[in-house]
């Protein structure tokens, strides 16, 4: 006799789910929708009352027992099936959704509902998990989750997530950006029993304390997904009474399953069936900072390579082969990973008003084993590890927009982009007492992507999170008081340009006031480093520009202060007060995309300018008229205008006027200049060929290929492509 409903233990409802889904393409195999053919009214009130419920136990929740993080639009509550898969969720990270069933997954597979040690699983027990190899996404994600029985069965479970305030890491609390091993990657919890008859334990508590930095408020955050949860349990329990325990979870199994044939008769419908290659490059530096206490803290480039397949008959096959192998980074990517990274996909493929776990159902996702993509040890540094997942399925969104554009459906063409920043800030206070936060504004929400009928829109959605946190600068000083936000807005000119230009970049600048003790400044974010050449325009649009910082450490900030002499909003203003002498600072930092450790101190300003996407077409086809209207809004200068896009413009009295023959002959010139400085694509060819050849391309580089070659699908690639021999001493060898 098993605990789930129909008699059966967790494992062999567990074991029957993925078994199905590899033998049919689906969870719940094909069998008949019966309730969606013969009673689709109560299915959708089983269905919209299920949304409603953990929409009601998101607001309400937030509101009794909280830390200000939980304000912001991380917070997220589902329900799901007894195996594990989510059938409804509130607003909020949706992603973390399909990584509720990699936890349930582990706690069927281990007999966690015969374990004698645990005492099996019962009505009122609370699980919590932030382990990216057996149930989160990250450990930076912490899910607390309710097993929900009905007529003594479990037929379901509850579930909350938010991000801790500080996990625990070496570096970087906010989200450890520089880790090797999961021994720095700081708090990390399997699945476990933390509590009994609804309420959490004293020992959790007192783990959550002596584990993280900010204990109180990870107290609280966790206290408020709890009642979260129960309240969904509450509303759950009623559904169960008014419908039937047997039908509910019927319900459940359809929803998912309707959900899954819609989602693939969309994509028959406005997709053109074709491949598309969109890789990704990125550059770890690690050595500088733990290689003299962590000797495998290397520094090096990883290969994430991402191939988009659209198939005839609605699936997608997402092809991560041939990335650079498993290692002492951070970026290593496990199941609960890579189920977040796919909530990239909800908005350009599920395209509907609710999630479930319907999305996994119609994508499959090849890998190798051994590559960060697939890691087979569990040992190894993950806080990234979805971070890439969701820029690499950001990259596939290209293939999606691709294949909306062939079908001619060019107003739902629009190009889906991932491009986040986290400022994080750890120190103490002059007392002594330890703080650390992290500022999650340029994080859940993104611009709305080009189009090929209209520019980018900046800030405008959170893809997979309807609820974006970028209006909540003063939750996030209320954290981290030595921090002021000087300023929040978009950046003139720090945008992408083409004929339909990328969204305007938005900037943020911090003022460091009085933090007493020993603080520092932490930030990473997407794109960094080389990935910007991987988030590439469409047909001709420049690529999207990578996260840029500006610090001024030691400034004369107080002088002008003293002064009433504005400060700079943003770092292209902070440079312009450099020059004129209005500001001074002993120390800058310029032209950055991230700072794993930076020590700053009272007084010291700090801009961040992210989101500046890409674009669509070439800049020098742009309509004039459109770049006399970035003149006039102040987006654009007039400068740019003529080098970028050729447009000569004059200022009168009340509006800017484009002068059209000197346009013109401005455009010809920027041709003539191009075709000088241009290589043909086959002397580049040959060049570069002559490198791989040669063996004389840059050490982190070689290394990277010497890595990839192991994996057959990119040997044959880039043998093929260069034209080398597969033996011999060369990178094909």
């Amino acid at each position: 006799m098993g605990i789930v409903h129909g008699d059966r233990t967790l494992k062999e409802v567990v074991e029957e789910r993925e078994r199905n889904q590899a033998e049919t393409g689906s969870s719940y195999g094909p069998e008949a929708l019966r309730l969606f053919a013969h009673e689709p009214t109560q299915l959708e009130r089983i269905y919209w009352k299920l949304i409603t419920a953990t929409q009601y136990g998101r607001d309400t929740s937030m509101l009794i027992s909280t830390s200000p993080s939980a304000i912001t639009g991380e917070l997220l509550q589902f329900v799901a099936t007894p195996d594990g898969r989510a059938v409804a969720s509130s607003w909020g990270l949706c992603g973390h959704s399909g990584a509720l069933r990699m936890m349930i997954g582990t706690m069927g597979q281990l007999d966690y509902d015969a374990d004698p040690g645990l005492g099996g699983i019962h009505d009122g027990d609370i699980f919590s998990c932030n382990d990216p190899v057996h149930g989160s996404s990250q450990n930076n994600d912490m899910y607390t989750v309710l097993p929900l029985f009905a007529e003594d069965k479990l037929i379901g479970w509850a579930a909350a997530s938010l991000h801790l305030v500080d996990v625990g890491s070496a570096f970087t609390p906010g989200m450890a950006g520089v880790s090797p091993t999961t021994y720095t990657d700081g708090f990390v919890v399997p699945p476990q029993k933390t509590g009994q008859n609804f309420v959490q334990s004293k020992a959790w508590e007192l783990t959550l304390k002596r584990r993280t930095r900010m204990g109180v408020m990870n107290i609280l955050d966790d206290k408020m997904k709890l009642v979260g949860a129960l309240m969904v349990r509450e509303r759950v329990l009623n559904m169960t009474e008014e419908f039937g325990a047997k039908r509910f979870v019927q319900a459940m199994h359809e929803i998912i399953e309707r959900d899954r044939r819609e989602i693939i008769e969309r994509v028959k419908a406005w997709q053109v069936p074709m491949i598309s290659h969109h890789p990704k490059i990125i550059h770890v530096t690690q050595k500088q900072y733990l290689g003299t206490a962590f000797p495998e803290a290397i520094d090096c480039t990883l290969h994430v390579p991402a191939t988009c397949q659209i198939n005839p008959d609605g699936t997608i096959t997402q092809d991560f082969r041939g990335a650079s192998s498993q290692g002492f980074t951070h970026y290593n990517c496990y199941p609960g990973g890579w189920n977040l990274g796919a909530y990239t996909d909800f908005p350009v493929l599920a395209m509907g008003p609710a999630i479930s776990n319907a999305i996994y159902e119609i994508a499959q996702r090849k890998t190798d084993p051994g590559s960060l993509c697939q890691p087979t040890r569990d040992d190894l540094g993950s806080v990234h590890g979805c971070v890439m997942a969701i820029d690499a399925h950001s990259n596939l969104g290209r293939g999606y927009a691709l294949g909306r554009f062939a079908r001619g459906f060019l107003e739902e063409a629009w190009v889906n982009e991932v491009l986040w920043g986290i400022s994080s800030f750890e120190g103490s206070f002059a007392n002594g007492t330890p703080f650390a936060s992290a500022d999650w504004s340029l994080t859940a929400n993104m611009p709305l992507g080009v189009t090929p009928w209209r520019d980018g829109v900046a800030v405008a959605v959170g893809t997979g999170n309807p609820l974006s946190d970028i209006g909540e600068a003063e939750e996030y000083e209320f954290l981290c008081p030595a921090v002021t936000h000087l300023s929040r807005g978009l950046v003139p000119d720090v945008m992408v340009h083409g004929k339909y230009r990328g969204p305007v970049a938005f900037g943020i600048g911090y003022l460091v006031t009085n933090p007493g003790g020993k603080m520092t400044f932490h930030s990473t974010g997407s794109p960094t480093g080389t990935s910007p050449a991987c988030i590439v325009g469409i047909c001709g649009g420049y690529p999207a520009l990578p996260s840029y910082i500006l610090l001024l450490h030691k400034t004369n900030v107080r002088e002008l202060i003293d002064q009433q002499i504005p400060l700079p909003r943003n770092a292209l203003e902070a440079r312009g007060y450099l020059e004129r002498g209005l500001l001074t600072a002993e120390q800058t930092l310029d032209n950055v995309t991230q700072t794993p450790e930076w020590e700053v101190t009272d007084g010291d300003l700090i801009y961040y300018a992210n989101e500046a996407g890409s674009s669509w077409g070439e800049p020098l086809d742009r309509d004039p008229a459109r770049v006399r209207t970035d003149l006039e809004e102040g987006w654009l200068s007039p400068e740019v205008a003529q080098t970028v896009y050729g447009v000569v413009a004059q200022r009168t009295a009340h509006e800017w006027t484009v002068d059209a023959e000197a346009t013109q002959r401005a455009r010809q010139r920027l041709k003539k200049r191009r075709k000088h400085r241009a290589i043909p694509v086959r002397d580049w060819w040959r060049n570069e060929r002559k490198h791989v050849q040669d063996n004389s391309l840059p050490e982190m580089s070689q290394r990277m290929y010497q890595d990839c070659r192991q994996y057959e699908t990119f040997r044959d690639a880039f043998v093929s492509f260069w034209q080398v021999a597969k033996n011999g001493d060369t990178y094909g060898s």
